[in-house]
């Protein structure tokens, strides 16, 4: 399947708080812990979830209180490409909300790692998410582009501290899943889901 025609589009809600529930999916002391931002919602041709990450031993002192860490970054490969993305650690160690999104494909495979690190010369938002230089599919996180430019670079990261978690969707059933562990979360197309999505 080519870039143009894979119809993946992820689309950023750097928000933190408000009134959408969160639910720990992964919680870990040495790695990044992973929460369901919300509800996903499922189709038999598309999937929209979200998530919101915590970093590991947030507790002062720990690195995440220094300027070397204030980032967590996000290495996100989709089927034959790789895009690489950051969020600002924001307080209590937490990250704005990853939303990812996809439709009109029956069958899709995602190995997203997420570590702490630190990034520079990228195009923040103003709530700290920024893309960076990589192999991204065409129309990918298309309203990042229409105000930002990606650039900039991953300066270092904390590879003992990152968590590899995996979506396989197929034929409207999405499967969450820590590389790794047997921690598994799953969800399957029903009409309420679908009628969700096209509001």
């Amino acid at each position: 399947m080519s870039k143009a025609r894979a119809f993946i589009f992820v689309f950023i809600a750097l928000i933190v708080g408000g009134c959408v529930s969160t639910t720990p999916l992964y919680e870990s002391r040495d790695t990044v812990s992973i929460h369901l931002y919300g509800e996903p919602v499922v189709t038999k041709d598309s999937f929209s979830i979200s998530f919101q990450f915590e970093t590991p031993d947030y507790s002062p002192p720990s690195p995440y209180h220094e300027p070397d860490v204030p980032h967590f970054i996000q290495w996100v490969n989709v089927n034959e490409w790789t895009g690489v993305e950051a969020f600002r650690i924001l307080p209590h160690g937490k990250s704005g909300v990853d939303h990812h999104f996809t439709q009109g494909v029956r069958k899709q495979h995602r190995r997203i790692t997420i570590t702490p690190g630190k990034v520079e010369g990228a195009d923040e938002t103003t709530a700290g998410f920024s893309m960076l230089p990589s192999e991204w599919a065409d129309g990918f996180n298309s309203k990042y582009r229409e105000n930002h430019e990606i650039k900039g670079r991953v300066v270092h990261r904390l590879t003992e501290k990152a968590t590899v978690y995996l979506l396989d969707f197929e034929d409207g059933k999405l499967v969450w899943s820590v590389e790794g562990t047997d921690v598994r979360r799953e969800w399957s197309f029903d009409t309420a889901s679908e009628e969700a999505l096209a509001k």
